[in-house]
């Protein structure tokens, strides 16, 4: 990611940012986007536009405006349910899949346009959907 020429981090999250979005939004959030989020941070990548947690960015995306936004207005969002954390730019969010997460706490990403009524398209975890996003020609 570091090397993309379309992709630009904004730099690592602190850990305890993402600590106090958990607490704060009651959900556990993968591992592989925390350790993503601490590496790289929020940013405007060739995949996605990925939102920002620790309020250091007032240029990006904030994801807990993101959601609240998302949960007036709908019920698959929720602690347990689904998270917007990114858009591909057009409007479309990413969410991740709380519901089905896997013991690991490793949950399922979503493309889901807001006109469908089913996600577009799939990603077992964060890390296929990085993987895929930086392929995408």
């Amino acid at each position: 990611v570091r090397a993309d020429p379309e992709s630009h981090p904004a730099g690592p999250c602190p850990p305890a940012a993402l600590d106090a979005l958990e607490a704060e939004l009651g959900v556990r959030l993968p591992p592989s986007y925390r350790a993503f989020m601490t590496s790289l941070g929020a940013g405007e990548y060739r995949f996605a536009r990925v939102y920002a947690v620790d309020g250091a960015h007032a240029h990006l995306h904030d994801l807990r405006e993101h959601y609240q936004l998302a949960l007036r207005h709908d019920p698959r969002v929720g602690p347990g349910k689904l998270l917007p954390f990114a858009d591909e730019y057009s409007g479309d969010y990413y969410y991740f899949d709380l519901a089905a997460a896997d013991a690991a706490g490793e949950a399922p990403v979503l493309l889901w346009p807001d006109w469908a009524d089913q996600p577009e398209q799939h990603f077992p975890g964060f890390d296929a959907f990085v993987r895929a996003g930086l392929l995408d020609d």
